[in-house]
C-alpha cells in the first residue's frame, strides 16, 4: 500500500511521461475527478471512520451483536430516566406495571441488567480464570430482559383492555421479547 506522498510522486511522474493530451481529454478527466474522486476506503471523507483500525474495532464489537447493544443501551439509559425522574412510570402506559412492582425495582433491573450487558458486550470473546463469561451473560442478560419485555407486554394488554382498544406498543414489546429468547438462543448455540 503506497503512502500519500508516494501515490503523488507517482501520479506526478506517470503524467510527466504521457504524451500531451488535448484539451478536451483533461477537462473530461478534471469533471470525473470532482465528481467521483478515487476513495480508498468509501467513508474516507469522515475522519473517524477513515481510520480503518476504529473501524475494524466498532466490527469486532457491533457487527452482528447490534440488537444486544440497542436493547442493552436502552435498557441502562432507561433505568437512567427512571433515577432522574422516578413518577415517568406511575404517569405513562405502564401504570399498570407498578402494581406488580414498585418503580425502583424497575430502575434497578434496568440499570443492572443494561449494564451487565454491555460489559458482557465488551468482554464477549475474552477469557477470564479460562471461561468465557461474555456469551453465558449475554445469555443470561437475554432471557432476563425476555421476561422484563413480556410484562410490559402484559401491562399494555391490561391498558388495551382498560381502555378498549389495543396499544400500539404491544406489537413492539412482544417483538422484542421475541428477539430477546432468539439471541439466547443463538448465543448459547454458537456458545
Amino acid at each position: 500500500m503506497l503512502g500519500t506522498r508516494s501515490r503523488a510522486r507517482l501520479i506526478l511522474t506517470l503524467l510527466r511521461r504521457q504524451p500531451e493530451r488535448s484539451e478536451r481529454e483533461r477537462a473530461t478527466e478534471a469533471e470525473w475527478t470532482m465528481i467521483a474522486p478515487p476513495q480508498e476506503y468509501p467513508c474516507a471523507s469522515c475522519p473517524i471512520l477513515a481510520n480503518k483500525r476504529m473501524t475494524k474495532n466498532i466490527n469486532y464489537y457491533v457487527e452482528g451483536r447490534i440488537f444486544e447493544w440497542v436493547m442493552g443501551l436502552g435498557m441502562f439509559f432507561g433505568g437512567l430516566q427512571l433515577l432522574f425522574w422516578p413518577n415517568s412510570m406511575n404517569n405513562s402506559s405502564f401504570l399498570f406495571l407498578s402494581s406488580i412492582w414498585p418503580t425502583h425495582i424497575t430502575l434497578s433491573a434496568l440499570l443492572s441488567l443494561g449494564w451487565i450487558r454491555c460489559c458482557a458486550l465488551m468482554l464477549n470473546g475474552q477469557k477470564i480464570f479460562g471461561m468465557k463469561f461474555g456469551p453465558r451473560t449475554r445469555a443470561v442478560c437475554s432471557v432476563l430482559s425476555a421476561i422484563m419485555w413480556i410484562q410490559f407486554t402484559v401491562a399494555l394488554l391490561e391498558l388495551s383492555v382498560a381502555q378498549g382498544f389495543p396499544s400500539p406498543g404491544i406489537p413492539f414489546w412482544a417483538m422484542f421479547t421475541l428477539g430477546e429468547v432468539y439471541t439466547a438462543y443463538t448465543t448459547v448455540k454458537n456458545g
